[in-house]
C-alpha cells in the first residue's frame, strides 16, 4: 500500500525512563481515545533467534589473535570454552568457525588453512594440562596433537615451528618439523628461578627472542630478554630489569635495561636487533640495537594509564594488531600510529528501515542510508540526537526539542516550546506521530500528530503512556503504551508500576483495540503492514503475520538482547545489537541474522 509505515524511531531508555518515572499521576482514562476490543494475546510458536554461525563479539571478548594471509582468526571466550571466529576483512565482521570446549589461550596461523591453538581445561590447572591443537581447514576442524608443560608456540610454517616450556632449573625451547606431533629440545635458557611468564618471538628459524619474568606485584616485575642468532642452540642476555633470583648468567656490558614497572603482555621481533616489547601498566617500549637501548613507542596511541595492550602481533614494523583491556582492536599501517578497529568508534545508535532502504544514527550524530548495497552520508546532527526515521523519501534524525533533516544545509523543525520528544514515526513525508512529554504535565507522556511534516503538532489523549510506536498512515498507528498495574499502591513519592499493552488505532485515536496484554516492558516496535509486524521485550521479539491475532515468540540471544530492531519488509531486518555493532541482518524475519559490514 502506498502509505506504508516507512520507519519508526525511539531514543532508546530515554522514554522508557520517563514512563517508569511515573510522572506524579496516572494516565486519564479513556476519553476521547476509548478502548475497543482486545484480541487474545495467543502465541503460537517459541524459537530462538539465531546468530547464524556469528559469534557473540562484545567489548572484552577477545582472548587471542592470529593474523593469516586472508584475515584474522580470534579465540572468543564462550559460557562453555571458546568460540573460534575468523573475519576476512581486518575484524569489520566475524563468523563462527569452530566451538571448542577449552580456554584457548593462543593461536598461531602460519597459513590460511594451517592453524594451531594452545588450551587448556576451563578449570584451568598447571601447564602441564595445556593442548596444543592443530586445524587444516582455517580453524574449523581440530584435532589434538600434543600435551605438556607447553605455554606459547610459534609456526614459521604448516610445519616447522618452536614451543616454550616452562621447566626446572629454566625454560626449556622445543621445536617440531611435523606439526607439533613430536618435539626435540634444542636449547635450554640460562637458569633462571621463578619465572611465572614468558613470551617468545622468532623473525626467521635462527633468530629468536624469549622475554622471562617473575612474579608481579605492586605495579612491577623484574624482566629479562634472551637472543639466538643460531636457532635457540645458544643464548645471549640482551637486556634486563634487575636481577632475578637464580639468573646464573652475567650481564655482559651491552646488555640494555627494562623497565621495572608494567606487566608482560606482548613481544615482536623482526631481525636481531629490532624489537617491540608491550607492557601491561607499562606502554610499549622498543629497540633497534639488539636491546642495548629501549625507547617508548605509541604513548599517544596507548597512554600506560588509560590502556593495556594485553596481545600484540606485528608481522612487520609498519603492520601490526593489538588487543587492549576489554578487548579491543587497534591496527596500525605506519608502525607509529594506532587506530581501533573493533569495536569501532562510531556505533549505531538509533536503525530506521523503509521501502527506502536503510537508515543509521552513529554515536558520533552522523546519518547515513544504505540501499541497494550501498551507503550514503547524508549529514551530521546536533549532539544528543537519538532517534532517526524515514518520512517520504527523506531522513529525520530525532533531539529532544526538534526534528532535525540532515544535510548541508540541515533543518531545522522545532516542537513547541517545553515539549520534549521521546518518539516519532512517519507514513509519509507529511503524517507523523510522536510519543512527546509536554512541560507542566502532570499526566506524563502523551501522543501528538503531525500533518505537515512536524512543522504543527496537536496533542491527543489516550488511555495509556505513549511509548514506542509504528505508523501505518494517516490515523493509523501502533503505539505501545503503560498502564498502572492492578494491586495495592506503593506508599509516595514513589511511582505506581506500570504493565504494558500493545494497541492499535484506525481512525485516529478516537478508538483503540489491545493486541497485545500485560507484557514486560516493550522497548520498540515497528510494523510493516496491517498484518505484518514486531514488538520486542529486552529478551524477546514477537513477530505476528495475522494483524496481532496470533504471535512468535523468538529468545533472544546476547548479542541481540535489548537491541534496536528495524523491518523494512515481512522478510528483511536490521540489528544494532546490545552494544551498537555490528550490524545484523535478517531476510526471514528474524529468525537468523547475519553480521554486514558498516563504513
Amino acid at each position: 500500500m502506498g502509505t506504508r509505515r516507512p520507519g519508526w524511531a525511539i531514543g532508546g531508555l530515554s522514554v522508557l525512563s520517563v514512563l517508569l518515572a511515573g510522572c506524579g499521576t496516572p494516565a486519564p482514562s479513556a476519553p476521547p481515545g476509548r478502548a475497543g476490543a482486545v484480541l487474545p494475546f495467543r502465541v503460537v510458536a517459541q524459537r530462538t533467534a539465531d546468530l547464524a554461525r556469528d559469534p557473540v563479539m562484545r567489548p572484552a571478548a577477545f582472548a587471542a589473535l592470529a593474523v593469516t594471509a586472508d584475515g584474522w582468526v580470534a579465540a572468543v571466550p564462550a559460557s562453555s570454552g571458546t568460540v573460534i571466529a575468523g573475519s576476512p576483512d581486518a575484524g569489520a565482521t566475524w563468523t563462527r568457525l569452530a566451538d571448542l570446549s577449552d580456554t584457548v589461550t593462543a593461536l598461531a596461523f602460519p597459513t590460511p588453512s594451517v592453524g594451531y591453538a594452545l588450551a587448556r581445561p576451563p578449570a584451568g590447572g598447571p601447564p602441564e594440562n595445556h593442548t596444543l591443537l592443530r586445524t587444516a581447514d582455517g580453524g574449523r576442524t581440530w584435532t589434538p596433537v600434543f600435551r605438556g608443560a607447553v605455554v606459547q608456540v610459534q609456526f614459521l610454517s604448516a610445519n616447522q615451528g618452536y614451543a616454550l616450556a616452562l621447566g626446572s632449573p629454566a625454560p626449556a625451547l622445543l621445536a617440531t618439523r611435523d606439526g607439533g606431533r613430536s618435539w626435540t629440545a634444542v636449547g635450554v635458557l640460562p637458569a633462571t628461578n621463578g619465572v611465572v611468564d614468558a613470551r617468545m618471538a622468532w623473525s626467521d628459524p635462527r633468530v629468536g627472542w624469549v622475554l622471562l619474568a617473575s612474579e608481579p606485584g605492586a605495579g612491577s616485575q623484574a624482566k629479562v630478554l634472551y637472543r639466538t642468532v643460531d636457532g635457540g642452540r645458544t643464548w645471549t642476555l640482551a637486556a634486563a630489569s634487575g636481577p632475578m633470583a637464580g639468573m646464573t648468567t652475567a650481564r655482559p656490558s651491552g646488555a640494555g635495561t627494562l623497565p621495572m614497572g608494567g606487566y608482560v603482555s606482548g613481544l615482536a621481533v623482526f631481525d636481531a636487533r629490532d624489537a617491540r616489547i608491550a607492557l601491561a601498566r607499562g606502554g610499549a617500549w622498543a629497540t633497534a640495537d639488539g636491546g642495548r637501548t629501549w625507547t617508548p613507542v605509541w604513548t599517544a596511541t596507548f597512554p600506560p594509564d588509560v590502556r593495556d595492550i594485553t596481545d600484540l602481533v606485528m608481522p612487520t614494523p609498519t603492520d601490526g594488531v593489538a588487543l587492549t583491556g576489554r578487548g579491543a582492536i587497534w591496527i596500525t599501517s605506519d608502525g607509529t600510529t594506532w587506530r581501533r578497529r573493533y569495536p569501532p568508534d562510531r556505533r549505531i545508535a538509533a536503525l530506521a528501515a523503509g521501502p527506502q532502504g536503510l537508515a543509521m544514527l552513529t554515536t558520533g550524530g552522523q546519518v547515513e542510508t544504505r540501499a541497494s548495497g550501498r551507503w550514503t552520508v547524508r549529514g551530521s546532527v546536533p549532539t544528543g540526537a537519538f532517534g532517526v526515521t524515514w518520512a517520504g523519501r527523506g531522513v529525520l534524525a530525532l533531539t529532544p526539542t526538534a526534528l532535525v533533516r540532515p544535510g548541508r544545509p540541515g533543518r531545522f523543525l522545532p516542537l513547541p516550546r517545553g515539549w520534549r520528544l521521546l518518539a516519532a514515526s512517519f507514513s509519509s513525508s507529511r503524517d507523523g506521530v510522536a510519543t512527546v512529554l509536554p512541560s507542566g504535565d502532570p499526566r506524563g507522556p502523551a501522543l501528538a500528530v503531525t500533518a505537515d511534516g512536524g512543522g504543527h503538532w496537536r496533542l491527543l489523549a489516550t488511555p495509556f503512556r505513549p511509548a514506542a510506536l509504528a505508523a501505518l498512515g494517516p490515523g493509523r498507528w501502533w503505539v505501545a503504551g503503560g498502564v498502572p498495574a492492578a494491586g495495592p499502591l506503593p506508599p509516595k513519592p514513589k511511582p505506581p508500576p506500570l504493565r504494558w499493552n500493545l494497541y492499535v488505532t484506525r481512525d485516529g485515536g478516537r478508538s483503540w483495540t489491545t493486541v497485545a496484554t500485560e507484557q514486560g516492558l516493550i522497548e520498540g516496535l515497528d510494523m510493516v503492514s496491517p498484518q505484518n509486524g514486531w514488538f520486542w521485550t529486552g529478551t524477546t521479539l514477537y513477530r505476528t503475520t495475522d494483524g496481532g491475532r496470533t504471535w512468535t515468540a523468538l529468545t533472544l540471544t546476547d548479542a541481540l538482547a535489548s537491541g534496536t530492531f528495524a523491518f523494512a519488509s515481512a522478510t528483511v531486518g536490521w540489528t544494532a545489537g546490545a552494544w551498537g555493532y555490528p550490524l545484523y541482518r535478517t531476510v526471514d524475519g528474524g529468525l537468523a541474522w547475519h553480521a554486514v559490514a558498516t563504513p
